[in-house]
């Protein structure tokens, strides 16, 4: 069976439009502990980016289409995690923009998220009781 991303990503609680504050952009992000949050056209058409790191020391009342990144690169949400994995990989980013199939963002994935569904299986076994002399050798340890 087949992971796909819109079932790991982490949907965006809010979008941003470019004539918006830097300090309406530090709201939400502080607020949803976010590592950004998209930028978005009239047509809910991803415009870009803001990332935490680009406000830090913007001005509040700067709008934010001086802080995007206008370059984004994004992952379709109905492809295969091991896709978005590549992408993180071929790109050197930890983190993508997820959209729909108008190209809208609904949400984002990072490679933490990835990491923990892989490692998923080794902690659930990590949990089980290691077994004991008495399991593995029916209770009798000499003939």
């Amino acid at each position: 069976m087949e992971i796909i991303v819109s079932g790991l990503m982490r949907p965006f609680p809010v979008t941003l439009h470019e004539n918006q504050s830097a300090g309406y952009a530090k709201s939400f992000l502080e607020r949803y502990f976010l590592p950004m949050l998209p930028v978005v056209g009239p047509q809910n058409e991803l415009m870009g980016l803001v990332a935490a790191g680009a406000l830090k020391d913007a001005p509040a009342h700067r709008p934010i289409a001086e802080f995007m990144e206008r370059d984004v690169i994004t992952v379709p949400e109905h492809q295969g995690v091991h896709i978005a994995a590549r992408i993180m990989s071929n790109y050197g980013t930890p983190e993508l923009i997820v959209t729909n199939r108008y190209k809208a963002p609904v949400g984002f994935i990072t490679a933490l998220n990835l990491l923990k569904l892989i490692s998923e299986p080794v902690f659930a076994s990590a949990l089980q009781q290691p077994p004991t002399l008495k399991s593995l050798f029916g209770g009798r340890l000499w003939r």
